[in-house]
């Protein structure tokens, strides 16, 4: 099958060679996904199907099994986030949510000569409630992360996508995803 196929990072695969398979578990495909790139593969060749609501609204249906939409090249892709880092986001989000208000807390308690000890209070509430915020927004991340796999996997298993530009790539990585317990594993 021959198509041209738009990579998520925007690189097209404009003679359609690709190779596809599907794990039945996100720790094969992390494990090959990692493999692939100390292969020498570029990570934004690698992708996944993107999120059913993206799915939805580029192509107007939703798929029952992945065969449906293993050899697709209209299904909307996704460069597969990793779960370090998705950790890495996660981290980020609670440290700004906590260093942001701490920071503006102290800005107008010393504008306004807060005592110090009112003035630390601040910092600190303000920083907590922070912090506070920023984790329920990081635990919110990591259940639509494990939500999206899960999803796939009900479907018939999480698809990847890799694009090749050499027949010594394709082999590869064909060897590389079998190797880590991808099924139906092929070019196209």
């Amino acid at each position: 099958m021959t198509s041209t196929v738009e990579t998520a990072s925007g690189i097209s695969l404009t003679d359609g060679r690709e190779v596809v398979g599907v794990f039945a578990d996100a720790e094969g495909m992390r494990s090959a996904i990692d493999d692939l790139q100390n292969s020498g593969i570029n990570r934004s060749e690698i992708s996944t199907v993107a999120n059913r609501r993206t799915l939805l609204r580029r192509t107007g249906r939703d798929y029952a099994d992945v065969r449906e939409i293993e050899d697709d090249p209209t299904i909307p892709r996704a460069i597969f986030i990793s779960r370090r880092s998705l950790g890495d986001a996660e981290g980020v989000l609670i440290g700004a949510s906590a260093y942001l208000p701490s920071v503006i807390a102290a800005g107008v308690g010393a504008s306004t000569n807060m005592s110090d000890e009112a003035l630390l209070l601040s910092v600190i509430v303000a920083g907590a409630a922070g912090g506070l915020a920023g984790f329920v927004g990081a635990r919110w991340l990591g259940r639509r992360y494990d939500g999206a796999l899960h999803a796939q996997l009900e479907r018939g298993g999480i698809i990847l996508w890799v694009g090749t530009h050499s027949r010594a790539q394709e082999r590869r990585a064909q060897e590389i995803l079998a190797r880590h317990g991808a099924k139906d594993v092929h070019v196209h």
